[in-house]
This record gives C-alpha cells, structure tokens and sequence, in this order.
C-alpha cells in the first residue's frame, strides 16, 4: 500500500474515532474531507507532491505523499494589522500541532499544520483535528471583540 494510501486510511480511521462518518464527509476531490468544529471548518488534505520547490529542506526519490489541516478563523481587519498579526506569532509559539498563518489573496487567517505523510498515526491526526479546532474557537473567543474580527462563514451559514 503506498504511504498516500495509509494516510488516507488512517485519517479516515481518525474520523470514525471523532465520531464522525467519513463518508459523509468527504469532498469531491479523493484525500479531501471537511469537518466541522462549531463555525469553523476544517479541511483534511492528503496528497502526492510531484514537483518539488526550493522550500522542500529534503529531496524524496519520486513524489512525497502530503498530510494537511487547515482552518479558516477569521478576515485579516484593515485596523491595527500589525499588532495583531504580532499577536498571532506570540501565540505561535505556545501551540502544538499547528501555526496561524495569513492568506493574502483572500486577506483569511488560518489554522495549518502540514507533514509528510510517511509514518503518520492515528493518534496524531486526531490530536491535530482536536487542537487546531480548539485554538480556532478560542483564538476568536479571545481576540474577536479586542481587534474587531469577522469569522470566516462556514457554508452552513452562507445565505
């Protein structure tokens, strides 16, 4: 079985020990689920990276099999960006399992953690789901009415 084919089973044996049905789940596109955590979403990835970039600190023979969890938290505000953005790489350093990280096309703060899936276990992406969940909800809890944040709707509250 290839290490793409593993991970995609033990994140699916992940779900199934959350509770959650993979089935019901999963996306359109094969090794791609997203589950909720009250209004967050989070996106399990995984897949095979063919091309290679110079950010890759290691050169695989062949292509690396990908383990991703991303949560979208919160609209990047216009007012004290830089302070909060300072905010975000102090609480950084206190968490596991995880970064914020800005996407500026879409101006979106985020949740990641990213790994090779080679050798990864159950417990390790169960521990990723939970925490990145938990620092998405108390992230916003915390700094929402401090810095004016707007979450970033889940489809279920989309009109």
């Amino acid at each position: 079985m290839s290490t793409t084919a593993q991970a995609t089973e033990t994140v699916e044996q992940a779900l199934i020990k959350l509770g959650v049905n993979p089935e019901e789940v999963r996306c359109s596109e094969p090794g791609q689920w997203l589950v909720f955590r009250d209004d967050f979403e989070i996106y399990l990835d995984v897949w095979e990276q063919e091309e290679l970039t110079p950010w890759n600190y290691f050169k695989p023979e062949g292509a690396l099999s990908v383990f991703q969890v991303s949560v979208p938290v919160f609209y990047m505000p216009d007012a004290r960006r830089e302070e909060l953005m300072e905010e975000l790489l102090a609480v950084n350093m206190n968490l596991f399992y995880g970064a914020f990280t800005y996407n500026p096309n879409e101006q979106i703060v985020l949740l990641k953690y990213k790994r090779l899936s080679e050798h990864l276990q159950l417990n390790d992406v169960v521990e990723t789901i939970e925490s990145l969940g938990y620092y998405a909800e108390m992230t916003f809890k915390v700094l929402s009415e401090e810095f004016g944040l707007k979450a970033v709707q889940t489809k279920d509250q989309e009109p």
